[in-house]
């Protein structure tokens, strides 16, 4: 019998195919892709600061994060990895989606600076003592725009997310291993 014969009896609860490499892209993009469901599957909801006081009186601040924000992101990462996988249907899928959301972004944009162009100038000034600044191509956050676009962001990156899915796909990577136990 010789060492490649040999029987290894392993835990399937920590078995990973591809032996002791040190690097496995499949790997990488599955944990990618945990990495984006797990983001999505959390109710979506902005930012923000929470204040509570201790016991001694003090007030601790922190930031509650933007669960929107961590699935885009989760998503932008996955993108990151399996760029060297996307075949051209997928990169025509994902210019297209990426193409319409500057759209929109540059629709809501013009729609945030025209109606800060609407203002006289008391209206302006009181705005901005209202946190309702307006700058040539951001949008302000108190303002409902910023959170229209969010919102396409977030859909937008879920239809990106089944363009990677679909991707995956016809890529192979949902190999089975035969495991016997």
């Amino acid at each position: 019998m010789s060492d490649k014969d040999d029987i290894e009896i392993i835990d399937p609860e920590t078995y990973r195919p591809g032996g002791e490499k040190e690097f496995n892209h499949e790997a990488l993009v599955m944990e990618a892709f945990r990495k984006c469901i797990e983001a999505g599957t959390h109710e979506f909801r902005a930012g923000y600061m929470n204040q509570k006081t201790d016991k001694l009186g003090n007030t601790i601040v922190s930031y509650v994060e933007d669960t929107r924000k961590k699935f885009i992101e989760s998503v932008r990462t996955l993108r990151n990895v399996i760029i060297c996988d996307v075949d051209d249907e997928a990169g025509k899928d994902i210019k297209k989606l990426m193409a319409s959301l500057e759209d929109k972004k540059k629709e809501l944009l013009a729609i945030q600076a025209r109606w800060w162009k609407s203002l006289n100038l008391m209206q302006q000034k009181k705005a901005n003592e209202q946190g309702h600044t307006v700058l040539e191509g951001a949008f302000n956050k108190n303002l409902p725009w910023y959170e229209e676009f969010i919102e396409d962001e977030v859909n937008t990156y879920r239809l990106l997310f089944e363009v990677f899915s679909k991707l995956t796909a016809r890529l192979g990577f949902y190999q089975e291993v035969e495991i016997i136990g």
